[in-house]
């Protein structure tokens, strides 16, 4: 029997418009964000998703000369008002909580978990869980692994939603059902997808 739902949030919940921020920062700072296959920026973003960099960090490489105190706060700003909500998602959410528990699993940096908590995307959730966190990315296996450690339910009483299938087929071998969504903002095929696994269990 199904009993949770666990939700990732980017390209999910919300889609973040990159470029949006990356012309904020153009235009307050005169510098790109976009890493344009900048190996050593990508290297500290990345780390940065699993705790061993900052967002500092990622900044002071790109220009050591600014008060970076600063460019985070505006980075910020840009990233909250820079979504695109799949506000269908968000409605089926609500309902599918009358039901089941759900929790959130994303890959993310602490900045991002702090502004879509303070948008109160996790209102919905009774734990959302980050990599940051966990130090370590859905794609890596042992994610999986420390997520069933965090829940109260078996991985095959939980359904995983996710538009990454590195990550899909992770959460399947750790025993959990999966749906790949990666058909933003249509939800039909998804809300399918919830009802022929809860038929089967």
């Amino acid at each position: 029997m199904i009993k949770a739902i666990i939700f990732d949030f980017g390209s999910v919940l919300f889609k973040t418009q990159w470029e949006g921020i990356n012309k904020d920062f153009l235009e307050k700072f005169g510098f790109s964000i976009l890493l344009n296959n900048n190996s050593k920026h990508i290297q500290i973003y990345r780390n940065s998703e699993t705790g061993k960099t900052s967002l500092k960090d990622f900044f002071i490489a790109i220009n050591p000369d600014l008060d970076h105190e600063e460019i985070i706060e505006f980075y910020k700003e840009s990233y909250k008002k820079n979504k695109h909500l799949n506000h269908k998602l968000i409605t089926l959410i609500k309902e599918l909580k009358k039901n089941f528990i759900l929790y959130g699993f994303t890959d993310t940096i602490k900045e991002h978990f702090e502004v879509n908590k303070e948008q109160e995307f996790f209102n919905n959730f009774k734990k959302v869980f980050a990599s940051f966190i966990f130090k370590k990315r859905k794609a890596e296996p042992e994610a999986f692994h420390d997520l069933t450690k965090n829940i109260e339910f078996h991985p095959s009483e939980c359904i995983f939603i996710d538009d990454y299938l590195p990550n899909i087929e992770n959460a399947k071998a750790a025993g959990f059902k999966v749906i790949h969504y990666p058909d933003f903002p249509d939800i039909k095929k998804l809300k399918e997808e919830i009802n022929i696994i809860l038929k089967k269990n």
